[in-house]
């Protein structure tokens, strides 16, 4: 008995063990499966592009010279995607669509909205075989035809009427050139941005196919057979009576189901040459601490809808359909090298009885031409500024423990250049700065400017102004000049 009761327990810890055993199986197998499924489905967006020659451009006008701050906002930009003659994709499948996207940089990824709708050219054609509901009337046509043929001299069923609506359904498709809108949305990641061209594009191509198809029924009904031979008890009657029923049947179907036969044209048409235009708002990166370039990549391609979250839009990164954007460091910054680092105003005889005014020359010869000095202030900044541009003699000007007090540096302003679209520019009321030690004055001043841009300021001469009875001793004279520009919020 008790040997029995043992068996029985090794019984059901066997059993239970075993359950145990087949459950992990099935778990670790259902779990490789399913990460197979995900991955496979990830690296798909190339296998189903339909366009060849891809290519892809934007508006934004930046380049590597003429970039972009990293703070614009709500920019327009319209980006377009271009593509030649279809590639051997499937036109066959039920429930696929036809994409433009645009795959957007991760940095931008909230940084763009659509402006619009996207704005579609191309040229396409359709074979109406390869349309579900409109071959199936081509299918009972033959039925028809080919049973009546067989049956010449039995009965006569004139099919001119008919023949010549299915002549027109089989043009439908050869449409040519098409011009379509479709609304842009996004990827649930924001990864691209992408419009289905195919709602849109059924509607064009199917324009004409609601009316042939209710021509074609009109002629179906009115078809009559007539017995010419012997049919014994009305056997052959009965049988092309029915294919021309079934075609009847057949146009039924697609008329009440317009919008079918529409998403099946889309589905089976065949893309050409085709132009994609999509209008976006786009923002910048933010602040940069470099000069940055924002790539997008463009695609055509047909797919479910409910793929187009699972494609890797990485595998886009082609050169041939990338389009940059490019975006800048923004700084307020003065470039001095085309300033004089050194002036000099030539040998003169000590003279204490009257002011005298020394031209800076090029080689100390006072006939000479005097020297010029250029001075650029760039304000690549996304923001609404104010600066001014300040110049001081920080140093009195002194030879060994002797100075020159009173003398004055005079600066002789020139042209101002200003490539800043807004804003204004207001220069000092005399174009001659005279400079005293540690006495700050403006050159330039830019007020309510928001773009950005570069002011050139010219100095077509350099003098310094001696005073009378000023002593002098025999040496040469230093004197430091300081150029600033400073903003003002």
């Amino acid at each position: 008995m008790e040997s029995r009761r043992r068996e029985k327990r090794f019984y059901k810890w066997t059993i239970s063990q075993l359950i145990l055993f087949l459950t992990s199986i099935s778990f670790v197998n259902l779990y490789l499966l399913t990460t197979t499924i995900k991955a496979e489905a990830a690296v798909n967006v190339l296998d189903v592009e339909i366009l060849s020659n891809l290519t892809s451009a934007n508006t934004s006008g930046t380049s590597v010279s003429v970039p972009w701050p990293g703070s614009v906002t709500n920019r327009p930009v319209t980006f377009s995607i271009k593509g030649n003659g279809g590639l051997n994709a499937s036109v066959n499948v039920s429930g696929e669509d036809k994409f433009a996207l645009l795959a957007i940089p991760a940095e931008l990824r909230n940084s763009i909205s659509a402006n619009g709708s996207a704005a579609i050219k191309t040229s396409t054609t359709v074979n109406i075989a390869n349309v579900p509901l409109l071959n199936a009337i081509l299918t009972a046509l033959d039925s028809l035809t080919s049973s009546l043929n067989l049956n010449l001299g039995i009965v006569q069923i004139d099919l001119t009427a008919i023949n010549q609506q299915i002549s027109l359904l089989k043009t439908v498709g050869n449409i040519g050139n098409v011009e379509i809108t479709s609304p842009l949305q996004f990827t649930t990641q924001r990864e691209a941005l992408y419009t289905n061209m195919s709602s849109n594009l059924g509607v064009v191509l199917g324009t004409n196919v609601p009316q042939i198809l209710r021509n074609l029924s009109t002629a179906i009904q009115n078809t009559q057979i007539r017995v010419i031979g012997i049919d014994i008890g009305g056997v052959v009657r009965a049988l092309l009576q029915g294919l021309l029923n079934t075609l009847l049947s057949s146009v039924n179907s697609a008329l009440n189901d317009l919008a079918t036969v529409q998403e099946q044209m889309a589905d089976a048409a065949v893309l050409g040459a085709t132009d994609v235009q999509i209008p976006t708002l786009l923002s910048g990166p933010g602040q940069l601490t470099a000069n940055w370039t924002a790539n997008f990549s463009a695609s055509v391609l047909k797919a479910k809808p409910t793929d187009i979250n699972l494609l890797n839009f990485s595998a886009l990164n082609i050169s041939s359909r990338q389009t940059m954007v490019y975006f800048m460091v923004e700084a307020l910054t003065m470039d001095r090298t085309n300033l004089p680092t050194q002036l000099n105003f030539g040998r003169h005889a000590i003279q204490t009885k009257k002011s005298e005014t020394w031209r800076a020359t090029a080689n100390g010869d006072q006939s000479a031409i005097a020297t010029t000095g250029i001075l650029r202030i760039n304000d690549t900044r996304n923001r609404q500024k104010k600066w001014q541009v300040k110049v001081r003699q920080s140093t009195n000007w002194v030879n060994g423990t002797r100075t020159l007090p009173a003398a004055e540096l005079r600066v002789q302003l020139g042209t101002v250049n200003s490539t800043f679209t807004d804003g204004r520019v207001v220069l000092p009321d005399n174009a001659t700065i005279a400079l005293q030690q540690n006495v700050e004055k403006n050159v330039v001043t830019l007020e309510n400017a928001a773009s950005t841009g570069r002011l050139t300021v010219n100095f077509s001469q350099f003098n310094l102004f001696i005073p009378e009875k000023t002593p002098k001793f025999q040496g040469q004279y230093r004197a430091t000049v300081v150029w600033t520009v400073s903003d003002t919020p």
